[in-house]
C-alpha cells in the first residue's frame, strides 16, 4: 500500500499532539486579512491597543466569512505583519489614501471599515512584494463585499486600482502581473 504524502512526511519523525498553524497557504493568508480588517476596524473605533489586538486575534476564536463559516486558521505572522505594518505606517498610509481621494471627498469623511479595508490593502501593495498587487486588490475587494452590498466595494476597487498602479507600475505595463 502507498503511503500518503501526510505520511511520507511524517515517517520518521515524532508525532505531536499540538496542532500546527498554517503558514502562507492561501486560505491561512486570507483567514489572515479579514482578522486583520477587523482588528484594525476595533483598534479605530475602539482604541484597542495593537499588543491587546494581537493576543486576541491570535489566541481568540478563528475569523468567519459573511456566511458565518469558520475560515480556519489565520496565518499568525503574516496577520502580525499586517497589524504592525499598518499601525508604524498608518500617517503614511492615509497620506497616499488622501491623495488618491478627489478632493470633495477628504479622508476624514471615510468609514472606519474603508479605512482599515484600504489601509490593511495599501501596507500589502507598499510593502509585501512578494504579494502580487493584483492578488492583494482582489482580497480586499472580496472583502469590502463580504461586508457591502452597495457601491462600497467599486469604490475600494478604484482607489486600491489607482494606488496600485502607483505603486506597482510596473506590474501593470503591458499586461504583467
Amino acid at each position: 500500500m502507498t503511503p500518503s504524502p501526510t505520511e511520507r512526511k511524517t515517517r520518521g519523525r515524532k508525532s505531536s499532539n499540538r496542532r500546527k498553524r498554517p503558514r502562507g497557504s492561501p486560505q491561512a493568508r486570507a483567514a489572515a486579512r479579514l482578522a486583520a480588517v477587523q482588528a484594525l476596524y476595533q483598534m479605530d473605533i475602539a482604541e484597542t491597543p495593537i499588543a491587546d489586538a494581537l493576543a486576541q486575534y491570535l489566541s481568540g476564536p478563528i475569523p468567519l466569512d459573511d456566511a458565518g463559516k469558520r475560515l480556519g486558521d489565520i496565518d499568525p505572522d503574516f496577520f502580525a505583519d499586517l497589524l504592525r505594518g499598518v499601525e508604524g505606517h498608518r500617517a503614511e498610509l492615509d497620506a497616499m489614501i488622501q491623495g488618491a481621494l478627489s478632493p470633495e471627498w477628504p479622508f476624514e469623511r471615510l468609514e472606519a471599515l474603508h479605512r482599515a479595508l484600504l489601509r490593511a490593502a495599501l501596507y500589502e501593495l507598499w510593502r509585501r512584494a512578494d504579494v502580487p498587487a493584483r492578488v492583494a486588490m482582489n482580497e480586499y475587494v472580496d472583502l469590502a463585499h463580504a461586508f457591502y452590498a452597495g457601491p462600497e466595494p467599486a469604490m475600494i476597487n478604484a482607489l486600491l486600482e489607482t494606488l496600485a498602479k502607483r505603486l506597482r507600475e510596473a506590474e501593470f505595463d503591458g499586461g504583467a502581473g
